[in-house]
């Protein structure tokens, strides 16, 4: 009878054992065996309280569910999973000499060797967070290196990058000199030009004081007698409103008789020198400013060129010179106050010429217009010459636009001057 008790006790104890082991007693995914292995309390499914449950700890992350920072490096498990994304097995994730939890406690990312970009790695950077350049200032103008070369474009060894007289720090426009935002007596030139490139008095108007302001001026430093000229002629300012426009002009009279007492170019083949008249230099920019101010176009600025000229009246040679060819160069042209066909297109083509058109002189058989050239697609009449097309020109009458050919010329053939 008694052995028959001591043997049902050893079973009852048994089977006890047996379900023990597989139980989990605090749902953590941990049966109490394995956590009585591990030292894990089996009613705690957070064992260590560091927010991780002690089966995703063993299973999922191979973190010690024993402790809250499994790789001892300042920060614990959840933290590194969860807010800084780092590897709670690694103490240096990004592998820059200082661990992660230095690297969140003064302020750097654990995820970049270099947070501040400086070429530092963190861990020999005495200055994790700042970069090198914005604790150095290498011209003493009050910038820092960084704020100069990645903010502001300046020159960090320069005070004075622009050379203006202002430090950097101090100066609205550190990159462009204060001068060239200046134009102090409203000649229209700016204060850099007069002083730095042309020598004029940037408070004086009229520098040599003979009645032409400096920039309308061929020669600004020079009071010779000047001849002034007024021009009046209309050109649309948009497609409803047609515009007056008044242009004087004030030319060299030294200039004038020098060029006009020239012996003529009786080969017209050599023309195009006509077209070389350095007071279109002068001339030129004051036109493209006035277009450029209105908005016109590449097409619109030879319309508005040709249309100026228009104003000019056609005279005959021998009725004004006593000559039956008398080509004059277009200061004559100017000052006389009209010229024939080759005159004005002399002074157009110069005119073009300076402000950068690719043009010709088209010698027809009893007449001369310009060519200008234009990518294919521009509606009107046009000269071929190499592949190239020099649209047509009529720098004579009024009204006459680009790619217009009067009728008396039409089907004509034409020789292109080239004008270089």
């Amino acid at each position: 009878m008694i052995t028959k008790i001591i043997v049902i006790v050893v079973i009852m104890i048994a089977s006890s054992i047996a379900v023990f082991s597989v139980v989990d007693a605090d749902g953590d995914g941990l049966n109490n065996l394995t956590e009585v292995q591990q030292g894990t309390g089996i009613f705690d499914s957070d064992s260590d309280d560091d927010g991780i449950n002690d089966g995703e700890e063993i299973n999922v992350y191979h973190t010690k569910p024993t402790a809250k920072d499994t790789d001892d490096d300042g920060l614990e498990d959840f933290a590194e999973i969860n807010t800084y994304h780092t590897n709670p097995l690694t103490v240096d994730y990004d592998n820059d000499g200082l661990n992660d939890g230095d690297e969140v406690r003064c302020g750097a990312d654990p995820l970049d060797s270099d947070t501040d970009d400086d070429g530092y790695q963190d861990g020999n950077d005495p200055h994790v967070t700042t970069h090198e350049w914005k604790l150095i200032d290498s011209d003493n103008d009050g910038w820092n290196d960084y704020k100069e070369y990645y903010e502001k474009k300046t020159d960090r060894f320069r005070s004075d990058t622009d050379n203006d007289g202002y430090k950097d720090s101090v100066d609205p426009h550190p990159t462009t000199h204060e001068w060239k935002l200046i134009d102090s007596d409203n000649d229209g030139w700016n204060d850099y030009k007069e002083y730095f490139e042309i020598g004029t008095d940037r408070f004086k108007a009229d520098t040599d004081g003979d009645g032409a302001p400096d920039s309308q001026d061929a020669n600004p430093l020079s009071a010779a007698h000047l001849i002034t000229r007024e021009f009046r002629w209309d050109y649309p300012s948009d497609w409803w409103n047609t515009r007056s426009w008044t242009w004087t002009i004030y030319v060299s009279q030294d200039l004038y008789l020098y060029e006009s007492q020239l012996p003529r170019i009786t080969s017209w083949y050599d023309w195009s020198k006509y077209t070389d008249d350095p007071v279109l230099e002068v001339l030129a920019p004051g036109l493209k400013e006035a277009a450029e101010n209105n908005g016109f176009d590449y097409y619109e600025t030879v319309n508005f060129v040709l249309a100026f000229v228009h104003c000019l009246p056609y005279t005959v040679d021998d009725i004004t010179t006593g000559a039956n060819e008398y080509p004059r160069y277009p200061i004559e042209t100017l000052v006389d106050g009209g010229g024939d066909c080759e005159d004005t297109s002399f002074l157009v083509a110069g005119l073009l010429k300076v402000m950068n058109y690719d043009v010709c002189l088209l010698k027809l058989p009893n007449h001369m217009a310009v060519g200008v050239l234009v990518s294919n697609g521009y509606p009107g009449s046009y000269y071929n010459k190499n592949g190239k097309h020099y649209y047509y020109c009529e720098t004579t009458g009024t009204g006459w636009m680009m790619g217009v050919i009067p009728s008396d010329f039409e089907g004509q053939s034409a020789t292109l001057i080239p004008v270089s």
